[in-house]
């Protein structure tokens, strides 16, 4: 889920928090040239709604809020979930990963 917005950001992660003292938040982050690829990768056009968007999302998440950070610009997706379940290794909650 992508939320720039302080305020929805703050909203929805204390609510998190009020049910579950341990909530892990990663921002992935990727430059605006990756986030325009992965867009028209899958069939969207990089239009003036993405732009305004993705300018918005990449400047915000620099903020210390929206740590921990996670770069994805050279990164496949299992190289991500691979540093994330690194990072969330000591939770009490294990989740099973199951590879297809």
């Amino acid at each position: 889920m992508t939320i720039y917005k302080a305020v929805h950001f703050e909203y929805i992660y204390n609510g998190f928090k009020s049910m579950d003292r341990e909530v892990f938040h990663f921002c992935l982050l990727a430059s605006e040239n990756t986030i325009k690829k992965r867009i028209e990768k899958r069939g969207n056009t990089y239009d003036a709604w993405y732009q305004q968007h993705t300018k918005a999302g990449v400047a915000t998440f620099n903020e210390s809020r929206f740590q921990e950070h996670i770069e994805t610009d050279h990164r496949e997706t299992e190289e991500i979930i691979e540093i994330i379940l690194r990072k969330t290794s000591g939770s009490m909650y294990k989740l099973p990963l199951q590879h297809t």
